[in-house]
């Protein structure tokens, strides 16, 4: 594959968990990068993303 192609510019969707196993963050190439909160209950009651504008990341909540 040529240098500089699309493929060489993919990485797979990164995922990070806490200790109770929820996911608490998402991001990569393919997927829209997300945070994500939860009580004590484990119930989610945050998440965050971000959209592209003029070629800056915003943060959306």
């Amino acid at each position: 594959m040529l240098p500089g192609s699309t493929k060489d510019h993919f990485l797979p969707p990164s995922r990070a968990y806490d200790v109770c196993g929820r996911k608490v963050a998402e991001y990569g190439t393919g997927v829209q990068p997300a945070v994500f909160a939860y009580d004590d209950a484990n119930h989610m009651i945050s998440l965050t993303t971000w959209r592209m504008g003029r070629c800056i990341w915003k943060k959306v909540e």
